[in-house]
């Protein structure tokens, strides 16, 4: 859910910041590079008590949220420059052929950045997929957990002795660790 929001929002949001020129552009950008600058551990207190007072802990609406909008800065960055590299003469030519703005940006921007919003779709991906911190600081029940929440205690339980869920063998937690590993490959 997190790739498919992020790269719909970072397409548009880039192709915006590359093609209009508007007052603020450049503190707005030099704004967002300090967002994805900021260390994200920094801000987790504040996240939480927001999120207590909205309702949020406990949710994975909460989850896809705060890592969706945690990665918009820096997948923006991204696929920027990959309409900064595309010729306007090319979505101009769409517009006398009759594509209105965004005709032309499906049907001959998208196509040519697509290299790009491959790119920003598996960089949302992996880190979603290995998102640590934020499911474990605000989902606390266990059937919700993602896999890496998951693995990390079954880590921690067998390094201290405890009983895993899944068997006390370090074999069963490598072969947890294997099917954790194959989402990503197979993206």
């Amino acid at each position: 859910v997190v790739t498919v929001i992020m790269t719909g929002v970072c397409a548009v949001s880039s192709y915006a910041l590359s093609r209009f020129d508007f007052r603020g552009k450049t503190a707005f950008m030099y704004w967002m590079l300090l967002l994805v600058v900021m260390p994200f551990s920094a801000m987790m207190a504040p996240i939480y008590s927001m999120f207590l007072f909205l309702q949020l802990e406990n949710t994975l609406f909460g989850v896809i949220l705060i890592i969706t909008a945690f990665q918009i800065p820096y997948n923006t960055w991204i696929l920027k420059g990959y309409f900064d590299a595309i010729p306007t003469e090319l979505e101009e030519a769409a517009w006398l052929d009759g594509c209105s703005r965004f005709g032309g940006l499906v049907r001959v921007i998208f196509p040519l950045a697509k290299g790009g919003l491959a790119v920003a779709a598996i960089l949302a991906f992996v880190v979603a997929w290995n998102e640590f911190t934020v499911p474990f600081v605000l989902i606390s029940e266990a059937d919700k957990l993602p896999a890496a929440v998951l693995l990390e205690s079954l880590i921690a339980r067998s390094m201290g002795g405890h009983h895993t869920p899944l068997g006390h063998s370090t074999g069963h937690i490598a072969a947890f660790s294997v099917l954790y590993l194959l989402p990503v490959l197979l993206f």
